[in-house]
């Protein structure tokens, strides 16, 4: 593969990661949205005149696993923004900031102007694949956290209605 194919793969890669960073900002904030939306109307449900709290256990479950699912949503959706600084291994990395900033500048001059085609080649090979593998990590645990957080929710609103039951 060439290396302007590759700069492009690359470029294409962190857009993946950028989309997944940015799915999950808005997916918080619809978050917090959601969970402040449903505790009113859960607690405005409970102080109406007409609703009578009835204790089952299997309502109480709901409930439970309501708030875990929710919980797990939440701290999943925060642990995705997380950065992944993991370099493979490779601490000489001359495309991947860390590996960059881990040098003095005279190093890190000396070493870009050495590099020869093949091993530019070599190191964009390296921070595709690796840039890859956080993308999908990133896009993993978004699906997990909109799963988790959106069962939660109709647990919970469930767990209301079959209270009143």
């Amino acid at each position: 593969m060439k290396q302007e194919e590759l700069e492009k793969n690359l470029d294409r890669v962190h857009a993946w990661i950028r989309s997944a960073d940015q799915k999950i900002s808005i997916f918080l904030a619809f978050q917090a949205f959601m969970l402040n939306f449903t505790l009113s109307l859960i607690f405005s449900l409970l102080k109406s005149p007409g609703y009578q709290f009835h204790f089952s256990l299997f309502s109480f479950f709901l409930t439970f696993l309501g708030a875990l699912l929710i919980g797990f949503g939440i701290i999943t959706a925060i642990f995705a923004l997380l950065p992944r600084l993991n370099d493979g291994g490779n601490k000489k990395s001359l495309i991947y900031f860390k590996g960059i900033a881990s040098l003095k500048i005279e190093d890190y001059k000396k070493a870009i102007n050495s590099m020869t085609a093949q091993s530019y080649k070599e190191a964009l090979q390296d921070q595709i694949y690796i840039s890859s593998k956080i993308a999908t990590i990133k896009h993993n645990e978004f699906k997990y956290a909109l799963i988790s957080f959106m069962s939660g929710i109709i647990l919970l609103l469930s767990s209301v209605i079959f209270f009143a039951i």
